[in-house]
């Protein structure tokens, strides 16, 4: 058997052979074909990875400059409120006709500067003290139309002083990137600081 056998492949060796180089050449066009599809398949993944990531940081992106134009846009309305509250003692009378800020509007400046970073979270809790202090009197001003004492009136005009200082110190990285609405510069805004953090 094992003569007619290799008597049959001496007969047909050259059909063997093309019969090998045939197989062979198939093998080697799986072979590529298959490593086509998978770069083609690793740069689909690729690219899909990338897209999620871009959609990621696009999205991070829109939430920080939204954040950022809200949070500048609480402190310029704090800022003009602030212009309006008495600067002396003679002046309290038009507090009956000034609109504060709210509750909300502390909230929600409180939640904003602490998702901008551990500093902008410790200037804002800073500023929040005088923010619900001046809130406070002011309420009970609107309510019993009766004017603050004379010691209320000095605490008041220290806590919207502080209040304005506050506002004019916010960090010049920060007053840059986030308080486009401001048309001047830090440095050009004279700033009165107050040595004295007690309240009189």
């Amino acid at each position: 058997m094992c003569t007619s056998m290799w008597n049959w492949l001496n007969t047909n060796s050259s059909a063997v052979q093309a019969f090998a180089a045939i197989v062979s050449a198939a093998t080697t066009i799986f072979l590529a074909a298959l490593t086509a599809w998978y770069v083609i398949l690793t740069r689909h993944l690729a690219q899909a990875t990338q897209a999620q990531l871009k959609s990621i940081l696009d999205s991070q992106k829109e939430q920080n400059v939204r954040r950022k134009r809200e949070l500048a846009a609480l402190l310029k309305r704090f800022e003009e409120i602030q212009k309006q509250l008495p600067e002396r003692d003679q002046d309290f009378n038009k507090l009956l006709s000034i609109v504060l800020w709210t509750e909300r509007d502390i909230d929600n400046f409180q939640a904003l500067m602490i998702q901008n970073g551990s500093g902008s979270a410790h200037f804002g809790r800073e500023m929040v003290e005088p923010l619900r202090w001046l809130l406070l009197q002011h309420q009970n001003i609107q309510n019993n139309h009766q004017l603050l004492s004379k010691l209320d009136r000095q605490m008041f005009l220290h806590y919207s002083e502080k209040l304005r200082v506050d506002l004019l110190q916010m960090p010049l990285v920060f007053y840059n990137d986030s308080i486009d609405a401001y048309e001047e510069p830090l440095a050009s805004k004279p700033v009165r600081r107050i040595h004295d953090s007690n309240p009189p």
